[in-house]
């Protein structure tokens, strides 16, 4: 808050020594990088933390917010689906799974858009490209419900799913 980065970073590193499986302070190692744009720095380091413990599923979740960040959909989806071989019932995870799905289903839903009305043939391909990878997001987005059934914003992205591939019935449910 006093904007003094490098002693938040000492103060940080310190006490990761002592609870490096601390979620809050890693967090926040994480944002005061992300802040100073040095992303490569962190994965260097969530790497190293990977290799000296390989069953954290929040190393891997972190690593996989960065790559996100990053643009790097493959490994970013890569490491969510690792954080949840670990742990199966990781929400943010699950959470994050499912956005990066919609995420890419969304940019196909726009293409199909800018289609002109002779292009059935391409729209078709896309549609069914576009409803796979909804479908994809569905199962994360549905866990997440199941442990938090209030959460608003996997609510509205079902909402958004069921309403795009016309799934009616569970457009009322939701």
């Amino acid at each position: 808050m006093e904007k003094d980065t490098l002693a938040a970073i000492s103060f940080i590193e310190k006490g990761r020594a002592k609870y490096d499986d601390n979620t809050d302070l890693i967090t926040e190692e994480l944002n005061l990088y992300i802040a100073q744009g040095k992303s490569d720095l962190l994965v260097d380091k969530l790497n190293k933390a990977i290799e000296l413990n390989g069953s954290n599923e929040i190393l891997y979740y972190n690593r996989g917010t960065l790559f996100e960040q990053r643009k790097e959909a493959e490994k970013a989806k890569g490491d969510y689906l690792k954080a949840l071989e670990i742990n199966p019932d990781y929400s943010d995870a699950l959470y994050n799974l499912g956005v990066l799905y919609f995420n890419s289903a969304t940019v196909i839903n726009n293409e199909m858009n800018k289609l002109d009305m002779d292009q059935q043939k391409k729209y078709d391909e896309l549609k069914a490209k576009r409803d796979k990878i909804f479908n994809d997001a569905l199962p994360n987005f549905e866990r997440v419900v199941e442990k938090n059934p209030k959460d608003r914003h996997t609510l509205e992205a079902l909402k958004q799913i069921y309403l795009i591939t016309n799934n009616t019935e569970k457009l009322n449910e939701v």
